[in-house]
């Protein structure tokens, strides 16, 4: 299991359905979810709507930063299956 960064995260969106099927965005060159913000329009009330946020000054690696989301998934997994 990968050691995740504190800052590295799923960040929630604005109405987010954490009981429907979990949908991530995977940012572009810019680490942030300024580009899922212009298309979330519906998506909140069918998914569960999370961004994987990299911070800008973070040097992970691709193989890092896939483990880590891998990692993140998975706890989110977890933790919904034990609600």
């Amino acid at each position: 299991m990968p050691t995740l960064s504190n800052r590295i995260r799923l960040a929630a969106m604005e109405g987010t359905n954490s009981n429907a099927p979990l949908l991530v965005f995977l940012p572009g060159m810019d680490g942030s979810d300024l580009s899922l913000r212009r298309q979330l329009g519906g998506l909140t009330t069918a998914f569960d709507a999370r961004c994987f946020c990299i911070p800008g000054d973070n040097t992970t690696d691709w193989m890092g930063l896939v483990k880590c989301l891998v990692a993140l998934v998975e706890q989110r997994s977890q933790s919904s299956r034990s609600v």
